[in-house]
């Protein structure tokens, strides 16, 4: 697999057009001339229905899908996050690379050239799925990857002593993702994180390599895993917090307070003591809906025993969710606030007073004409610094608040978190965009996130 992704990332390298009838896999005239002949004949691949295509995707540890498409294309029209992305014409010189105990589907436009790349996989002896037309399986209501080229990388700036010095570079990855939240490192030092329109679980590795992780994630939003494993979500499509992976580990922890089903669950921490700390940013309704409920904005934490109790009820719009390394505060993104605020945490899990804990430079006036910090996701690093993702980038904050620093990025950031096998890389989310900026900061060990 790994010689796989190298073939993912060198795509985005590889611009050049190759113009082959019906989708030919050989390289000479000779070879094009037989292939468009043998792409008259009707295909003996079957072509996959948008439910067909989305059954597979729903099992990405059992499917390798290839993309026979040119750069441009895929750039222009969209795709699927794949483990094997080439063009027709190199087919059959790459097919070493493909697994045969892994079920095989290929990708074109409207499936001329997956069928033609199919039907030769087929009488190779690969185990064949069938073929999908990308555009055909969107006109059916399913919803293409749209990825852009990465970026030239570009430059911090400003020095931050300890955590980045100026002039260090860092990559624009990529863009257009369908939601861009939820960002966690794997063991592998790998990221995954949320596409929450899109309604999956997408993974992004060191060479560039795009996978789903989890297709159907009920709109998961924030991610987090406990000591066993088990990763664990705030869902949007239907409001809960539970595990959602691995698969037949699927459980519930909570999706009512009081009687009151959540509203809009949207970022979570996990606790040493199994306790899970959860926001809840609520549903504001339309003006003319004069009978919808008012939004009930709020945090919350489970018990390690399962209780869930509400801990805090008076933020306008609570987003991301952390705690300090010692695990003896709580802090809390309020995107409608000017600063971020933090809680020091009783033994049972309860919270003190609040306190302002740093003053966030993202706060202005948006496009509604209200003032917003956009502070959204947090991490911390082994120095239990504070990184925020705003309307000013990534800020970052010593242990008692002070700030050190801002990281400027293309477009606004939602969300963060350190990544790398030496957690020495900050991934970072947003807009459809993810970026990755290599830090002197190392993040926090003691957890995931």
């Amino acid at each position: 697999m790994k010689k796989i992704n190298v073939l993912v990332a060198l795509l985005f390298i590889s611009a050049s057009p190759f113009a082959l009838a019906g989708g030919a896999v050989g390289t000479t005239a000779v070879d094009t001339q037989a292939a468009s002949q043998e792409a008259k004949k009707p295909p003996i691949s079957k072509k996959l229905s948008r439910a067909e295509v989305d059954a597979l995707l729903a099992k990405p540890n059992d499917v390798v899908l290839i993309d026979l498409r040119r750069p441009d294309e895929l750039i222009k029209i969209g795709g699927f996050p794949v483990y094997l992305n080439i063009q027709a014409k190199e087919l059959e010189k790459y097919a070493d690379y493909i697994p045969k105990d892994k079920a095989i589907a290929t990708i074109s436009n409207h499936a001329g050239r997956a069928h033609a790349g199919a039907d030769f996989l087929i009488n190779k002896g690969f185990k064949v799925a069938g073929a999908i037309g990308a555009q055909d399986y969107e006109a059916e209501g399913g919803v293409l990857t749209k990825i852009a080229p990465p970026a030239p990388k570009y430059e911090v700036n400003k020095d931050i002593p300890g955590v980045i010095a100026k002039g260090t570079k860092y990559e624009f990855l990529y863009e257009g993702f369908e939601g861009t939240e939820g960002p966690i490192t794997l063991p592998d030092g790998s990221a995954i994180f949320t596409e929450t329109r899109a309604n999956r679980i997408t993974q992004l590795k060191d060479d560039r390599g795009i996978s789903i992780f989890l297709q159907n994630s009920n709109g998961s939003n924030g991610l987090a895993f406990n000591p066993k494993g088990e990763l664990i979500s705030v869902q949007n499509l239907k409001p809960q917090v539970g595990i959602i992976y691995p698969a037949g580990k699927e459980k519930v922890l909570s999706n009512q307070f009081d009687g009151k089903p959540f509203q809009r669950p949207n970022d979570l921490v996990l606790d040493k003591k199994g306790g899970i700390y959860f926001t809840d940013i609520g549903i504001v309704p339309k003006p003319e809906d004069k009978a919808a409920e008012a939004a009930r904005p709020a945090v919350y934490y489970i018990t390690p025993d399962g209780k869930t109790t509400r801990v805090i009820d008076d933020l306008k719009r609570p987003n991301g969710v952390q705690l300090s390394t010692d695990e003896k505060s709580l802090y809390v993104a309020d995107t409608a606030n000017e600063f971020i605020i933090a809680y020091d945490i009783k033994a049972d899990g309860a919270l003190g007073a609040k306190r302002n804990f740093a003053k966030l430079a993202g706060y202005s006036k948006n496009a509604t004409g209200e003032f917003s910090s956009g502070a959204d996701g947090l991490a911390v690093d082994s120095e239990n610094r504070v990184y925020v993702a705003t309307n000013a980038g990534v800020e970052v904050f010593s242990a008692k608040g002070e700030t050190l620093g801002v990281i400027a990025l293309p477009n606004k950031p939602q969300n963060l978190a350190f990544a790398g096998k030496d957690k020495k890389t900050l991934f970072v989310v947003g807009r459809g965009a993810a970026y990755r900026i290599p830090l002197l900061a190392q993040g926090y060990l003691g957890r995931a996130k």
